[in-house]
């Protein structure tokens, strides 16, 4: 293999694992309960939503949902400012 494919392939590699890491704390630090974390008042829209059991019986959102995701710009910023 081709060296430069290698190192490209490394830096990647660690590319991908440190977004990973990074947004796993920051999911951590948002599952802070407090109203001094400005994390916690955003993310505490997504749990606000009944998984699974929604009244049609459909687990998807409504097809005007799909660009925000949840249904409403808090919950779809939390998905913004936390997973990039």
């Amino acid at each position: 293999m081709n060296q430069t494919f290698l190192s490209d392939l490394l830096g990647v590699t660690l590319a991908f694992l440190s977004w990973t890491l990074m947004t796993y704390w920051l999911h951590r630090l948002a599952h802070i309960h407090s109203h001094k974390n400005p994390l916690w008042r955003l993310h505490r829209a997504h749990h606000k939503v009944p998984y699974l059991s929604a009244p049609t019986g459909s687990i998807w959102p409504k097809p005007g949902q799909f660009v925000l995701w949840l249904g409403n710009w808090r919950t779809s910023l939390d998905v913004i400012v936390l997973m990039t």
